[in-house]
């Protein structure tokens, strides 16, 4: 599932709940640029960071070179890791 599918999948389960997640991920996002190192490495070189209030992760790589953060993928914390590890660079 997306994001844009994800959002409006909480929109669905109640009114403004999909707005509220979207916040959040934003939120969460903006931190990640700010301060990317704030999170501890989890597999190889990928970060973690939990969204609040939501059981969803932000998956992502410090790009040092391009001084930007990547994001591999947003994900239900429940889901199967091997989807996002095969998304990893070597």
């Amino acid at each position: 599932m997306d994001l844009a599918e994800t959002i409006a999948w909480y929109e669905s389960q109640k009114n403004g709940l999909g707005i509220e997640f979207s916040l959040k991920f934003e939120a969460a996002a903006r931190l990640l640029e700010s301060n990317p190192h704030l999170y501890a490495k989890i597999y190889k070189e990928v970060h973690r960071n939990l969204i609040t209030k939501f059981p969803y992760a932000i998956f992502y790589e410090i790009l040092e070179e391009e001084k930007e953060v990547g994001i591999i993928a947003v994900m239900h914390t429940s889901r199967n890791p091997q989807i996002w590890q095969g998304r990893v660079k070597t």
